[in-house]
């Protein structure tokens, strides 16, 4: 079968919607930019979902020892640090390179390397994304059932003419 692009435009908008009502529903809307940055790749029978990495690091989580911060110090400059640090701005208001912020970034940094990201799961994730994939899969079952239906009636009636 051959997604049409009418049909395409159909499944990017219901799987986009689902993947926001479950994004949203575990509280992790905090800048918006998962879902807006939500690419769609597209073949003759495939859709690509592409989403930021962060999602699936949200979904499953990251075990202790995985985390990417020793606590020894190394005085060099670390994504994963900057990365909280961004976070203690967005989520608590305080301005980011300020020593405040730079401590609660680093606390939380302890505690993911003790219990893992996604601490409330002990690393293993909030499956926000594992939850909704059972019903995006019935979702566009019935999308693609009822476009292909809709097709076959058009070259039925097309054929009687």
């Amino acid at each position: 079968m051959v997604l049409s692009p009418v049909l395409i435009e159909k499944i990017k908008i219901f799987v986009t919607q689902e993947i926001t009502k479950a994004w949203e529903a575990k509280g992790h809307n905090l800048t918006g930019s998962l879902i807006k940055e939500l690419e769609y790749k597209a073949s003759e029978n495939i859709i690509e979902v592409l989403m930021n990495d962060y999602g699936i690091i949200q979904d499953v989580g990251v075990k202790a020892a995985n985390v990417p911060y020793s606590g020894n110090g190394g005085g060099g400059t670390s994504k994963y640090i900057e990365g909280l640090m961004n976070y203690v701005s967005l989520r608590m208001g305080i301005s980011k390179g300020t020593k405040e912020n730079k401590s609660i970034a680093f606390a939380i940094a302890h505690t993911h390397k003790k219990t893992g990201i996604r601490t409330k799961e002990r690393g293993q994730g909030s499956k926000w994304l594992t939850s909704v994939i059972g019903e995006i899969e019935i979702g566009l079952a019935r999308i693609i059932e009822i476009e292909i239906g809709n097709d076959y009636e058009i070259q039925i009636l097309k054929a009687f003419k």
